[in-house]
């Protein structure tokens, strides 16, 4: 009832030895803390498996068992055991009940040995599983994952050990812990969680590799593990916060790979959708393509994956592919708006290419716990960022291409100089240029080169559809509004408008001019076509 009312459902169970049980420090230096005194119980752990079955551990070496919630105790200390032993900590085994862990420290007697210890029959018999831990590293505290049985995480003196075979061998699981005291541990869904001595909480944030991790992988040339679950969810990017303020661990879908060697040629990672297709690509040749120019203030943009060997993470951001831009064209405010929509809730898969070799592993999207919006909604917002992306990437083609095209004109008035012969030639092309820029212009601002540069310039038609592609999609999980729909529907026919003109241009200025070229055998002019990956290829 909330701990208004106790009773006792034990005698004792220490060794209740009066001796030990004396206010330490002596007659005159006492100690009024009282945390020397023995006998008393320093650990209970209850099955999860079987009910009214309890472990109890005391500080002078005793572990006890009731299988029937308190009517009988059974002493079931392990056999061999340093008596006095302090009791640290019970592990009741989450996969079977007769099993459970057992951590015991003995450094305040100048013994610094690990003792752990585990029973696979309700403490009948016991084995000590030390081996792999230093002989001066004793523990505190034992872990047995909830996920995979016989994974076990012992917190010790010196940072944390993983034993893959339920203790048979341990392992250093340091990583970027420092050489630290741990006094506990805990399994809190995906994620491993310390407690140490002066230092903080830490977290090992998702277990994954740890949960299906074999010894045959380390002979694997490439090995990618299955991603755990993803929540869809609208992660924002960290303010900046005091030094001692803990981090989140990245937002979106974490991929896990092992890799024998560093890759001498190409990684890929590939995501398709639940009909196979593709929907994202990174390489270990490109950058982030939304970077751009980098202002003074901005990080150097950074490869997109950066395989190495043993085993590397790459976090997926969960959304679709972004939309290829202008190079050497600064979005800032805007860039958000190109970046593809969250992938929908349902299976995934994950396509791994390294050298060569190509494995996958199944991804599953779940939806974000806390909001209750319908399939429908989601599925409606979408496609009406998806419909936004298709406009924007058809104008950056075009734009693109009109870029490539008067790079050609300059090109060729440096190349032919000012020879009176060609001067009609550089006419028209000087004119043709010029109708270029009427539609570039309204459909971009090049002159946008760093931050805040958009306060001096005015928006463009690209910047208008990515600022409603963010107000539609960027932070919020709900169907689009019946005045962003009429938004996009002007905007639309603005470029549709533009990219008319284009076209027009495209079908008459251009042969015009290619014409003209042809008659003074030069190089002729090349209209690139638009790719997907927003480069050209050449069209002659």
């Amino acid at each position: 009832d909330a701990g208004n009312h106790f009773e006792a459902i034990s005698p004792d169970l220490t060794r209740n030895d009066k001796s030990k049980q004396q206010v330490s420090g002596g007659p005159i230096n006492k100690d009024d803390t009282g945390t020397e005194y023995y006998d008393t119980i320093f650990s209970v752990a209850e099955s999860p498996l079987q009910a009214g079955q309890i472990w109890v551990g005391t500080d002078d070496g005793l572990v006890q068992l009731t299988r029937d919630g308190g009517k009988t105790w059974k002493n079931v200390t392990p056999h061999g055991i340093p008596e006095w032993s302090r009791i640290s900590l019970i592990e009741a085994s989450p996969h079977d009940a007769g099993t459970a862990y057992v951590a015991a420290d003995r450094h305040q007697w100048d013994d610094l040995q690990p003792y752990i210890y585990k029973t696979s029959d309700f403490g009948a018999t016991w084995s000590k599983i030390t081996n792999g831990i230093p002989a001066i590293t004793f523990a505190r505290a034992v872990r047995e994952d909830p996920m995979r049985r016989g994974l076990l995480y012992a917190a010790t003196e010196t940072g944390v050990f993983v034993s893959f075979d339920d203790g048979g061998h341990w392992r250093p699981l340091q990583l970027n812990l420092p050489v630290v005291p741990v006094h506990d541990l805990v399994v809190k869904n995906n994620d491993l969680v310390l407690a140490t001595h002066g230092r903080a909480f830490w977290i090992l944030h998702d277990l994954t590799p740890l949960r299906q991790y074999n010894a045959g992988i380390d002979d694997e040339g490439l090995h990618l593990y299955t991603p755990a679950p993803a929540y869809r969810m609208h992660n924002a990017d960290d303010a900046p916060k005091p030094v001692l303020v803990g981090e989140n661990p990245p937002g979106g879908a974490a991929i896990y790979y092992y890799l024998k060697a560093k890759p001498k040629g190409e990684t890929n990672i590939e995501i398709l959708d639940p009909t196979g297709n593709l929907i994202r690509k990174f390489s270990s040749k490109a950058t982030d393509p939304l970077d751009g120019p980098l202002d003074p203030d901005d990080e150097k943009p950074k490869k997109q994956i950066e395989p190495d060997a043993g085993l590397n993470r790459f976090v997926w951001d969960m959304r679709t592919q972004n939309v290829p831009t202008v190079p050497n064209y600064y979005l800032f405010e805007y860039k958000g708006g190109v970046r593809g929509p969250l992938a929908l809730p349902g299976a995934y898969q994950v396509k791994l290419t390294s050298d060569g070799q190509t494995v996958t592993a199944p991804l599953q999207i779940l939806g974000d716990p806390r909001i209750n919006t319908s399939r429908a909604d989601l599925e409606k917002q979408f496609t009406f960022v998806n419909d936004i992306k298709a406009e924007l990437t058809r104008l950056y083609q075009a734009v693109n291409q009109m870029q490539d095209l008067r790079q050609q004109m300059k090109d060729m008035h440096r190349r032919l100089g000012d020879s009176p012969e060609v001067k009609p030639l550089l006419s028209a092309a000087d004119e043709f240029e010029k109708k270029i820029l009427s539609v570039e212009n309204d459909l971009v601002e090049m002159r946008i080169k760093a931050n805040e540069d958009s306060l001096a310039y005015p928006a463009k038609l690209d910047a208008k559809l990515a600022v409603l592609s963010t107000i539609a999609g960027g932070d919020s999980d709900s169907s689009p509004t019946e005045p962003t729909y009429k938004v996009y529907e002007k905007l639309k026919g603005q470029t549709d408008a533009l990219l008319a003109r284009w076209a027009g241009m495209v079908a008459t200025d251009l042969p015009a001019l290619q014409k003209m070229i042809m008659q003074q055998n030069i190089n002729p002019i090349i209209l690139t076509q638009p790719s997907s990956g927003g480069g050209g290829e050449a069209q002659r």
